[in-house]
């Protein structure tokens, strides 16, 4: 009878044992992917590293390239018909040839991944079809010799359920391309474009695949990625601007601001077709309420100035406020200019003295405009600002006439803080006169008489 029961102990024991031997499969295959990207790491870190190479992190990359592979046995042993383990495992017998070719078990790393492909491991399949295939640059013809002797991998791999978190349509496309199956592969080349995977829109645009595959990408972002593709490169294999404005008109239409500036735009310079203000500005209007900052920089403009819409100084100031404060480059210079003459809102000289000096690197007439904010004032600092201004080469004219006319009226008169000096008033208006005002000519003439 006792031995009886220590006899069920020990099968209970063993029981117990063996589950929780299978439980801890996954959490060794993580402990030995940890251990290989450790290992791969090193090898890197000594293959690209400069100057005198230390043979040491080389070392020390093989032995976790060996406690990596002991780790994958084991957790293959606990669980030998896991396509998961048996997948990692193979894949390991082979990838180890970057690391030490002596550990390479190319026999039965190819056993493991072709049971663990049979099984339902898309992972194993997609390998095996990678695993040394001919590079892209090759011929057409071993590129398809190559999918024709892994045929059965390309057709388990297009016939697997895939996970709803599968992040490799790229690559499915590619199986499906080169298996001349073209439906599947604009479907999986179009879904890899919405996962947003490296290279996808390389692919397309590359001419890889059918461009009937742009009609499936549902993302709008991405419509308008490949759009800006198509449209502005100027080579000749991808300046595209018929299907280029196809795509950014789904983006619009399916309200994704950029590509509504975008559409405003194009209709606003008349690029595809004749100009059609009525639409460019509708289109302009709706990214605005999105919170564009271009598109609300320009309804500053078609509110300032009654383009489409009615004039409205008060919109006009509120879409330039907005999109500076969203950081448009230019809209603060316009936010400056609305305070300096009460456009729209209250006049206030200081506001737009300090919106007109974050622009003193940017608009060299940004030294005439502080100085007019100065002026309005009578304050001493308009005598500066004016000569820092006529020191300006790209000065306009006009402003450069109006700074030597106002400093002109500022030792006429004896304004902001300076003395009375008719000599050197009559000098900086002979000088303003000089750049095309014929009332200022006018003006000298009748005061020399």
């Amino acid at each position: 009878m006792r031995r009886d029961l220590n006899l069920i102990l020990v099968v209970l024991f063993m029981l117990s044992a063996n589950s929780a031997w299978a439980v801890d499969t996954p959490a060794l295959l993580n402990k030995a992917d940890s251990l290989y990207s450790v290992a791969y790491s090193k090898r890197n870190e000594f293959f690209y590293s400069n100057g005198q190479k230390d043979t040491g992190i080389l070392g020390e990359a093989v032995r976790l390239c060996k406690e990596a592979l002991s780790t994958y046995e084991q957790a293959y042993e606990q669980d030998r018909e896991s396509p998961l383990a048996c997948y990692k495992l193979g894949k390991a017998y082979l990838h180890v040839t970057y690391i030490d070719m002596s550990l390479v078990q190319e026999k039965k790393g190819f056993k493991l991944l072709d049971y663990a492909a049979q099984n339902g491991s898309l992972d194993a399949c997609l390998f095996l079809l990678n695993w040394r295939k001919p590079d892209p640059l090759t011929s057409k013809d071993k590129i398809e010799e190559w999918y024709t002797k892994n045929r059965k991998y390309a057709d388990l791999a297009l016939g697997m359920q895939l996970p709803d978190n599968f992040n490799n349509y790229l690559a499915l496309a590619d199986v499906a391309r080169l298996v001349a199956n073209s439906d599947l592969a604009n479907k999986y080349i179009a879904k890899s474009i919405d996962n947003g995977e490296s290279n996808a829109i390389n692919s397309l645009l590359d001419k890889q695949y059918s461009f009937d595959a742009m009609d499936l990408v549902a993302s709008p972002q991405k419509q308008f990625e490949i759009a800006n593709r198509l449209w502005q490169r100027g080579d000749d294999t991808h300046h595209d601007k018929e299907n280029g404005y196809k795509l950014y008109k789904r983006a619009a239409d399916s309200g994704f601001s950029n590509a509504e500036f975008q559409m405003g735009y194009i209709l606003l310079r008349g690029i595809v077709s004749d100009p059609d203000t009525l639409k460019a500005v509708d289109y302009i209007r709706k990214a605005a309420e999105k919170g564009h900052r271009e598109a609300l920089n320009t309804m500053g403009h078609c509110y300032a100035r009654g383009i489409v819409v009615e004039r409205n100084p008060e919109k006009s100031f509120q879409a330039y406020k907005k999109s500076s404060d969203l950081g448009h480059n230019t809209a603060g210079w316009h936010v400056g200019l609305c305070y300096y003459n009460g456009f729209g809102t209250q006049e206030n000289v200081k506001v737009a003295r300090e919106y007109f000096n974050d622009y003193l690197d940017v608009y060299n007439n940004a030294p005439y405009m502080i100085a007019l904010t100065y002026y309005k004032e009578l304050s001493p600092e308009a005598i500066h600002w004016f000569e820092v201004a006529l020191k300006m080469e790209k000065l306009p004219d006009s402003q450069r006439s109006d700074a030597l006319r106002k400093l002109s009226a500022c030792y006429r008169f004896g304004r902001c803080g300076v003395n009375t000096d008719i000599d050197k008033a009559d000098r900086l208006l002979e000088e303003a006169a000089k750049y095309g005002d014929r009332e200022l000519k006018d003006l000298i003439d009748f005061l020399k008489n």
